[in-house]
Order: C-alpha cells, then sequence, then structure tokens
C-alpha cells in the first residue's frame, strides 16, 4: 500500500518545478500517483496526450472518478525546492484530492 508521502516523494522536483501535470488517485487505501507530460489547458480543462497516456487517463478514471490533476503552478501546493518538505507537499495533494475542484473526469482528453 502506498502511503500518500510516499506519493509525494515520487513527484516532489516535479512540483516544484511547477510545469507538469500530477495525477493522484486512490484504489482501496492506497494511494497511486503519475505525471503528466501531454499539454494540459488548465482552463480550459483539457488535455493533448499521445496514445500511451490517453490510455494511462482512461485507466486511472476507471480505477477512480476522484482522481486529480495538479501542478505546483497553478495549485497551492505549497513547495519549493528550497523548503524540500516532502510532508507539506503530502498534505496539500490529499487537501486538493478532497476538495474535489481539480478532477481528471471534468477533462477532455483527445489523443496526438
Amino acid at each position: 500500500m502506498a502511503s500518500i508521502v510516499n506519493c509525494a516523494k515520487e513527484v516532489f522536483e516535479d512540483a516544484c518545478d511547477g510545469i507538469l501535470g500530477i495525477l493522484l488517485w486512490k484504489t482501496g487505501k492506497s494511494w497511486h500517483i503519475e505525471t503528466l507530460l501531454g499539454d494540459v489547458d488548465y482552463d480550459d480543462k483539457t488535455i493533448l496526450a499521445d496514445e500511451e497516456e490517453t490510455k494511462m487517463l482512461s485507466g486511472i478514471l476507471d480505477q477512480d472518478r476522484n482522481a486529480i490533476l495538479v501542478n505546483g503552478y497553478d495549485y497551492n501546493l505549497g513547495v519549493d525546492s528550497e523548503s524540500g518538505n516532502i510532508k507539506i507537499l503530502a498534505k496539500a495533494l490529499k487537501w486538493q484530492y478532497e476538495l474535489n475542484h481539480a478532477l481528471l473526469a471534468d477533462y477532455s482528453i483527445s489523443c496526438r
């Protein structure tokens, strides 16, 4: 079972950079996390991804309709490379998940 803190460790650098999309979802009591390289428009709620990422996104939604898509720039993840605080990132990711505001299900996904 993956903890939210372990997930935060995996994406800490990406969260600090702020650009890449971070996908977070749950299955049972386990947390899962991935980064998304596709083009994401957070305002228009659109994703343009390659075929492999499109399949991954569909699989995530099959596992958890409450999966979220955030990044360190547009969402309040509260981290930077100087602070190095993974626990802050873990709390911020869990908070975003519980808000149900950044739902992956709200995005229109297109394949490049």
